[in-house]
């Protein structure tokens, strides 16, 4: 009779989403230790994995674009603008994790997502006047907002 104990961690590898699971086996001869990758995004749809890209694709465009709003000062650097890229930024990167881990509370949060990011879109693009980084952070958020739209407005076990 052998015990087993098992823990996984989680990691991005190459934009591959893979699990590292350990197995720990005790039994009448020893211990035996097992490891191994496996692909977990075989599991999401294609349309999910393009919105887990696009998500994270817009988080770091944000993140880079705070950065890019504090050097140019004036409204770009109001606390209001830079509230909504780090809101943006945040929930971005919520929005991801919860579709790499096949929550079934996506949905929502894509939603919620959407929202923002459209929302910084929009102010984004009023900044832009020829600045091709401002343009670049809409057109990022945009592409966000839309992946993120559809996927809160289907029942997650169809995205899944």
């Amino acid at each position: 009779m052998g015990l087993d104990f098992s823990y996984a961690l989680h990691g991005n590898f190459r934009r591959n989403f893979c699990r590292l699971s350990k197995t720990l086996t005790i039994n009448d001869f020893g211990v035996e230790i097992q490891e191994g990758f496996f692909n977990m995004s075989h599991d999401r749809s294609q349309e999910m994995q393009q919105c887990v890209d696009n998500c994270q694709n817009c988080h770091t465009v944000c993140l880079e674009t705070i950065g890019h709003c504090l050097e140019m000062g004036g409204e770009h650097a109001s606390p209001d603008h830079i509230k909504l890229l780090q809101d943006c930024v945040q929930i971005c990167q919520t929005s991801a994790d919860f579709m790499v881990r096949m929550s079934e509370f996506h949905p929502q949060i894509c939603g919620v997502c959407a929202a923002i990011c459209e929302a910084c879109a929009k102010e984004c693009e009023s900044m832009a006047d020829g600045n091709d980084f401002m343009q670049r952070c809409a057109d990022a958020c945009r592409k966000c907002a839309e992946s993120c739209r559809e996927m809160s407005s289907t029942p997650s076990s169809a995205k899944m």
